[in-house]
């Protein structure tokens, strides 16, 4: 009797014993399954992204494009006329866009502060003496004047802040493109925003714009290394070699355009970041399709905008120079009145709520005409 219960124990254990090794198996034949059916769904997932990448972008690396595969249409007025326009649209609505450059100038002054007025003091008088020299040599003269009065303008307003104030001089100038993108935004779409509002509601994807401006510095990287193989080259003296001289400059050329290619769709992606919902990659990736086939034609535009803030800086600084020259002259008493830093932080601010609204209308521009890559 006993053995007879013995032998049923033993069977028993062999057969649990046997299910549970069968139930290992099983699971180990269905976590290979498994895995194999995420890598293959992986796979395609790629494969998947790879097509609708390739059916955006017509064109292929290293590979001959033909032009009726990369020809597209960007419908856009002249640039003068383009830039008429971004004007017009900034005074249509002047009150809105001068309270809004006076408010941020005077946020800015606060928290950054400006140019010491013993700058322009010293920077009004090398002018003086570079206009002599202009009125004495003709034509060339007033040329290599004007170059070296603006270079020098540069160099003597650049000061060196700390990186408290960069960071903040950042929050605040992306504060100011997004506000100026939402009020535009919301004044195209007939609405009659107030600035409060534009404060307030603007500043949600103010950390997807900073990762975006991020992104947009990663790609002057390569223009930087190229400087900077070119300035050691430079500074060793082997630019004396002609081989060497050609090798560096090519490098060079090659390295800006690289930088230029990149960051002409991330600037675009500026102003598609700012609209709701959107994040970092996905603002690089649409703005990437939409540049494809006109590149060239939209950093042009870019450029322009670029030429144009250069001449109003130059026709803004120089005079304002000048003037606080001839003021501290003539009457003494008003030499300590920062006239000259506060025109300069008021054309900056301008500069930047011009920039903001060329670059958004250049996008509305763009999305207007959804002509296809290809």
């Amino acid at each position: 009797m006993t053995s007879t219960k013995d032998k049923h124990k033993t069977s028993r254990k062999k057969k649990t014993s046997h299910n549970k090794a069968h139930k290992a198996s099983s699971s180990r034949v269905k976590k290979k399954t498994s895995g194999r059916a995420t890598v293959t769904s992986l796979v395609e997932r790629i494969k998947q992204s790879q097509k609708r990448y390739l059916a955006r972008r017509p064109h292929r690396s290293f590979k001959l494009t033909r032009r009726r595969d990369y020809k597209r249409s960007l419908d856009l007025p002249g640039y003068f006329a383009f830039t008429l326009s971004v004007v017009r649209h900034l005074l249509t609505y002047k009150k809105l866009f001068v309270s809004l450059i006076v408010i941020m100038t005077f946020l800015v002054i606060v928290f950054v502060g400006m140019s010491s007025q013993d700058k322009f003091v010293s920077l009004s008088t090398l002018l003086s003496d570079y206009s002599k020299e202009a009125a004495e040599g003709g034509y060339k003269e007033l040329t290599k004047t004007l170059a070296l009065a603006f270079g020098t303008a540069m160099s003597s307003l650049s000061a060196q802040p700390s990186e408290v104030e960069q960071l903040i001089s950042i929050v605040f100038s992306i504060t100011i493109w997004l506000t100026t993108v939402w009020l535009i935004r919301a004044q195209l779409s007939g609405r009659d925003p107030k600035l409060r509002d534009g404060l307030y509601n603007a500043g949600s994807p103010i950390i997807s714009t900073f990762l975006v401006v991020m992104i947009l510095l990663l790609q002057l990287a390569p223009a930087f290394i190229g400087y900077t193989i070119y300035n050691i080259a430079a500074n060793t003296n082997a630019l004396a070699n002609g081989i060497v001289a050609f090798l560096a400059s090519v490098i060079l050329i090659l390295m800006i355009i690289l930088s230029v290619y990149l960051i002409t769709s991330t600037v675009i992606a500026l102003v598609v970041v700012a609209l709701p919902g959107m994040y970092p990659w996905q603002a690089i990736t649409i703005a990437g399709d939409l540049v494809t086939g006109r590149r060239l034609r939209i950093l042009l535009r870019i450029t322009w905008m670029i030429f144009i803030l250069a001449v109003s800086w130059l026709a803004i600084i120089l005079p304002i120079l000048l003037f606080t020259s001839w003021m501290q002259t003539t009457y003494e008493f008003t030499s300590w009145i920062p006239i000259a830093p506060i025109v300069l932080s008021l054309a900056s601010t301008t500069g930047v709520v011009f920039s903001s609204s060329y670059i958004y209308l250049l996008y509305r521009g763009i999305v207007n005409d959804d002509s296809p890559p290809a």
